[in-house]
Formats: structure tokens, sequence, C-alpha cells
């Protein structure tokens, strides 16, 4: 089987918001031909394993293509406290930090 790479980039947004996972390209291209098979050759009761091996590190500038308008880039000092706060000015935590 094979997936077009417009498959691939629309399967890093479907991974990290459905799973949490931030897959680069290769690694989002099982997702991608999983996405294509359903309905035909799985169903939606079988259990599936897809493996989604890179991180979405290696390659950020697709992510950030995919990631449209309403994606959000903060750049802060590599701290726990930078952190907080960083979380804290955008309304995620509460100003007390994390616990």
């Amino acid at each position: 089987m094979t997936v077009s790479d417009e498959e691939i980039l629309a399967a890093i947004p479907a991974l990290a918001q459905g799973s949490g996972v931030f897959a680069e390209p290769a690694g989002a291209a099982a997702w991608a031909g999983l996405v294509r098979r359903r309905g035909g050759l799985v169903s939606p009761s079988d259990r599936v394993v897809v493996i989604a091996t890179g991180s979405g590190l290696k390659d950020v500038a697709a992510a950030r293509g995919r990631a449209g308008g309403g994606a959000m880039v903060i750049e802060i000092a590599a701290d726990r406290e930078a952190l907080e706060q960083a979380l804290a000015d955008h309304g995620i935590i509460g100003g007390e930090g994390v616990t």
C-alpha cells in the first residue's frame, strides 16, 4: 500500500489530537495507511496496533505547516519556572505552577 504525502501530513495532527503522539512524517505513514483502509480491511471493533516511530521533533517544520492558524509557538528558557510562567500567562494552568 502507498499513501500520499498529503495523507501522511494530515496524519501528524490527527495522531497528536487523538492520542498525544507527536510523530514525524515517516512515523505518521502507518496511521495514514490505516485511515485509508478503514471501512474495508479494518472494522471499528478490531483492535489495531499502529507503530509510529520517530519523534515529530525531527521535522518540526512539517508539523507547524499542518497545525494551521490555531497553533501557538512560544519560545521560553529551558527551565521549569519559565514553563510554568508561560502556561500561567496563557491560562493553561493557574498561577501557582504545576504540582
